[in-house]
């Protein structure tokens, strides 16, 4: 038991540090490079902070436990628009204009559809990784090639690595991802044997206590982008984020071990995913932004959600 809590707080504490390095050093890349705030985080951040989803689902495919892979990356989308962007809502408004965001969050509500379409179908087949691998390669080369067509529309606030070099920047980053992958895996761990000693069924961890722990990159970046001011920044890796997990992170797991996924997702998991995400999108589309009161029902959403999986209420 003492080990689990030392694990856990070891990730936060790399989690913390690692965000701030993240957001700092991709802030600063893109200033360099003249590249608008939102693709870096559609792209660098969102496939940094995906990586621990990736080393988790591998792992539980190899393992036997299909249920923890597909239940890592549903429960970690549905953390992601809820939790994530409920509290850094909570902390301030975001507020984000442009047609970037029209188009990146429409590209993720098909990409999840098409997901729900793959669940229903019943398994993720060598055939439909390779698909989605394919899919998740395309619109990166996309993004890079649209950020160098279009303004850089920088965001103002203070940054500590302003001025700083392009090799700085790049190994702020990488050790940023390092720290977040590192802290993730022990917050993770913790949380896993915490939660075994309690008997929690493995779908219920995977959707829980995997999703929440992987997605603790995400919330630690959105939330200090949001701080700063970088609201693009902060929503732009929560799309591209829930994107890579879908089509990279389950694309890369199936191709190296099929996944079947498990009929009790179809009862709740997806449709919930789907939902958060239709409006998620509708609020960022039409109107451009999620208020505290958005925020607030966000999270409000996703206590409930968490209590029913775990049965409390």
């Amino acid at each position: 038991m003492f080990e689990a809590i030392l694990l856990v707080l070891g990730g936060f504490v790399l989690l913390g540090g690692g965000g701030e390095g993240l957001v700092s050093g991709s802030v600063s890349l893109a200033d360099r490079l003249k590249v608008p705030p939102l693709i870096i985080g559609l792209t660098v951040i969102a496939f940094g902070t995906s990586a621990p989803e990736l080393t988790v689902s591998i792992q539980a495919a190899f393992q036997g436990q299909p249920d923890i892979a597909v239940g890592n990356i549903i429960g970690s989308n549905i953390s992601n628009m809820l939790l994530v962007l409920g509290i850094s809502a909570l902390i301030q408004p975001i507020i984000v204009q442009g047609k970037e965001l029209n188009r990146d969050g429409i590209f993720m509500l098909l990409v999840t559809l098409g997901f729900c379409f793959v669940a229903f179908y019943g398994d993720i087949t060598r055939l439909v990784a390779v698909g989605m691998i394919g899919v998740i390669g395309l619109y990166t080369v996309y993004l890079y090639r649209l950020g160098s067509d279009e303004d850089a529309t920088q965001e103002v606030s203070e940054n500590p690595l302003a001025g700083a070099s392009v090799f700085v920047c790049l190994v702020i980053l990488a050790l940023g991802t390092i720290a977040v992958v590192w802290g993730a895996d022990l917050l993770v761990k913790g949380a896993v044997i915490l939660a075994t000693e309690f008997g929690v069924s493995e779908g219920v961890i995977g959707l829980t206590v995997v999703a929440i722990g992987t997605s603790l990159p995400e919330l630690a970046i959105s939330i200090l982008a949001a701080l700063r001011g970088h609201a693009a920044l902060a929503v732009g890796n929560i799309v591209g984020s829930n994107i890579y997990n879908i089509l990279l992170i389950l694309g890369v797991t199936g191709l190296v071990h099929p996944i079947a996924i498990a009929p009790d997702f179809l009862l709740m998991d997806i449709w919930m995913l789907l939902g958060v995400s239709g409006l998620t999108v509708f609020l960022l589309s039409c109107q451009q932004g999620i208020s505290r009161v958005f925020g607030g029902l966000f999270l409000a959403t996703y206590i409930i959600y968490i209590s029913f999986l775990f049965k409390f209420i």
